[in-house]
């Protein structure tokens, strides 16, 4: 055991002296330097979740300090105490808080001051490890996803400020990233500038502090400094960069194999890594690319354990290793190669493996089910890929055959009359088949005859040479008694236009011949020789000889002989004139606005200038005949403007209604009402409106009330003041 340990460290320290090689290829210039309490760079809440997360940063401590290792100063800080740390990088330890608890690494070796160090911490869901120059120097094993909180990321310092934690001196080339990076990568570039950060996966903050940017290209992390004492774009005191250790890290494993067992999809390849060595002799060489490499790239066709032995000179020893890797295959299966008919949908369906894909898309009904109907219309190969076990695919093929069908003719649609016999005709084909089979001849026969009493769509298959069959129809439509119509019995007025008509046929005979202007139209005008007159047509049809004879009877009604009289001419004495019109059934007045009624058999004018007025009557029948009269108006005789002192509204149609429409034409100022305690309950200035007894729909009390009326009329002013009784 003593020898063993003894080699494992002469092995560490040979890989200690080629680190040591790895000097000053990084600028000395753009550092930022914090020379006192407090004195930092911040950000925005720059929060880490889940279970990944690595954090690196270079620096150059310049002061002495105190009290243990947590007092050499906070790089890159998001926390404020053990029950929040999203993430914690100190020179000699890493820290986090996670859902199962506070973690952190053991202490290690102090650091030296004046001298440059890349320090990384990386959590990996499992583990929590600290790196110093590329070695790892300790680990703690850790769960549970990354706390969140609401603290700025602080380089140099924390943002709660309660301990003297701030880190003196030089700090450069902070990444924080969202995954847990391996150690080769950090040995990559622990002395080098990252290569388009913009493109690195997982990287969310850069910073190089040439500026205050996020080099990663995120704006909302860059950095802002503290009010004193922190700058940027300093050149450090030391420029040599050796990435030596403390000789306290993890010995070098007995394993020489970095990659663990992997499963890959047949037809994939995929790279061992291992750890340092002179020589390496893998079996079995034929799946690998280089046999003798530490890094060979597998491709095995099958499940393959891959035996490494390598040998280190410096100790002399010999290390076997060995690594799985498993090859997987998701084969999948559609259904067969198959022949169809153009316009023949196929059913395609996986029998095993998971459907991805379907391609070409065309003639598929959708190409991402495991099951689409296809139906294209010339010979398709489609191809289906499947994702199964590991996420591989594989796929299958299914070409489908389209054969074209039968390019038949069938005979045009027709149309027949009841009970007779049509010839239908097919072409193109070397079989066929009628539906319905019931009203032909012969069902199996290119041109059966179809006899039908009803209109009827024939379908028939033609099979070509090849099978394929092409449906196509015949529509034999049978005529049906035409809809014989005429324009009927008429009601007319004496020497009005009569115009007969008919419809339905071909051809049409009118009766009496003589006594209409065209006896073989369809339509013609009618001679009246009565009150009542009776006329008959023939209508007959040409295709399927239908006919019929259908009379109609033209009553002819007489025009009124309209009257009217005037009781009298309007002056101041006389202000109103009773109309009166007879010889007709109805009535209708113009100009009927200076009417009380202008339907009314004897309407009553009112106005203030000489009209002419015309009475239109109407028979029952509708006819109708005018006469007129005019009403001279002037303002001659005593005007005499009668007021009732008393009105009974009960609805018996006499004395109903108190107002002054017997005044005749009057332009009303104003005709207001107003009960006994002075309230306006009936206003209006219309001559023709009057008050029925009520105010504001409710019945008003017996008793007196009094009206006001100023009007102007044809003979003068009128400014009455006085009192009527409403009796109940």
């Amino acid at each position: 055991m003593l020898i063993q340990n003894v080699l494992r460290v002469l092995s560490c320290l040979i890989l200690f002296c080629s680190l040591a090689k790895l000097t000053n290829a990084q600028s000395c210039n753009d550092w930022l330097q914090l020379n006192s309490t407090p004195s930092y760079a911040y950000s925005s809440v720059i929060d880490i979740s889940g279970t990944k997360l690595t954090v690196e940063a270079k620096f150059i401590r310049t002061t002495p300090y105190s009290g243990g290792q947590e007092w050499a100063g906070d790089l890159v800080s998001k926390h404020k105490d053990p029950v929040d740390i999203n993430y914690l990088l100190r020179p000699n330890g890493a820290e986090i808080t996670t859902t199962n608890g506070h973690f952190k690494t053991p202490d290690v070796c102090e650091i030296v001051l004046n001298k440059i160090y890349h320090v990384a911490m990386v959590y990996d869901g499992t583990t929590l490890k600290f790196f110093r120059n590329g070695f790892l120097l300790s680990e703690v094993p850790a769960t549970g996803n990354l706390v969140q909180n609401n603290w700025r990321t602080f380089i140099g310092y924390y943002d709660a400020m309660l301990n003297p934690e701030n880190f003196i001196g030089y700090i450069d080339e902070v990444r924080i990233w969202d995954y847990a990076r391996d150690q080769d990568q950090i040995r990559t570039f622990m002395n080098l500038s990252l290569p388009m950060p913009a493109a690195q996966p997982g990287l969310i903050v850069y910073y190089t502090f040439d500026d205050l940017s996020n080099k990663q290209g995120n704006p909302a992390y860059d950095l802002t400094l503290s009010p004193a004492d922190a700058a940027i774009n300093i050149a450090s005191p030391s420029c040599s960069y050796i990435a030596d250790s403390c000789g306290i890290y993890l010995p070098l494993p007995d394993s020489i194999i970095i990659t663990n067992n992997v499963t890959i999809c047949a037809g994939s390849h995929h790279q061992i890594k291992t750890h340092p060595a002179d020589t390496y002799i893998w079996t079995p060489a034929l799946y690998l690319d280089d046999p003798t490499s530490p890094v060979p790239v597998a491709s095995p066709p099958v499940s393959t354990t891959f035996y490494v032995e390598a040998y280190r000179a410096a100790t002399n020893t010999t290390i076997l290793d060995s690594v799985h890797i498993r090859v997987v295959r998701s084969d999948i299966k559609a259904n067969e190669d198959t022949t169809i008919c153009a316009g023949s949908p196929v059913q395609m369906n996986i029998s095993f493996g998971t459907p991805f894909n379907w391609s070409p898309v065309t003639g598929l009904s959708d190409p991402q089910i495991p099951n689409p109907i296809a139906t294209p219309l010339t010979t398709t190969k489609y191809i289906v890929i499947g994702i199964g076990e590991g996420r591989c695919a594989s796929s299958d093929t299914v070409i489908i055959t389209v054969l074209p069908r039968p390019d038949a003719i069938v005979s045009n649609d027709t149309a027949v009359c009841r009970s007779a016999v049509v010839q239908l005709n097919a072409m193109g084909g070397t079989s066929y088949e009628w539906f319905p089979s019931s009203r032909l001849n012969n069902a199996s026969i290119p041109d059966p005859i179809a006899t039908t009493s009803e209109s009827t769509m024939f379908t028939v298959n033609v099979k070509g040479i090849n099978g394929c069959v092409k449906t196509d129809t015949v529509n034999v439509e049978v005529r049906t008694h035409p809809d014989f119509k005429t324009s009927g019995n008429q009601s007319v007025c004496d020497g009005d236009k009569v115009v007969l008509s008919a419809s339905g046929g071909t051809s049409y005979q009118w009766l009496p011949a003589s006594q209409v202007n065209d006896p073989l139209s369809s339509t013609t005008n009618a001679i009246l020789s009565g009150p009542i007159t009776t006329f008959s047509v023939h209508i007959s049809e040409n295709v399927c000889n239908y006919d019929t004879m259908i009379s109609m009877t033209i009553t002819s009604n007489p025009i009124p002989e309209i009257s009217i009289l005037k009781s009298n001419d309007i002056n101041c004495a006389v202000p109103t004139a009773q109309l009166e019109a007879t010889g007709a059934d109805s009535y209708f007045w113009t100009p009927f606005v200076y009417l009380d009624d202008a339907t009314s058999r004897k309407p009553v004018a009112s106005l203030d200038t000489t009209t002419t007025f015309t009475a239109t009557g109407y028979t029952h029948a509708g006819c109708s005949s005018s006469a007129s009269v005019t009403v001279k108006v002037d303002n001659s005789g005593v005007p005499r403007f009668v007021l009732p002192n008393a009105f009974t509204p009960n609805g018996d149609g006499k004395n109903d209604c108190f107002g002054i429409r017997r005044w005749g034409s009057a332009k009303v100022r104003q005709f207001s009402i107003y009960n006994r305690w002075g309230q306006l309950i009936f206003q209006t200035s219309n001559p023709a409106e009057c008050w029925d007894g009520r105010a504001g729909g409710v019945l008003q009390p017996a008793g007196g009330y009094i009206y006001i009326i100023n009007a102007a009329t044809l003979c003068g002013p009128v400014n009455r003041r006085g009192l009527v009784t409403l009796i109940r």
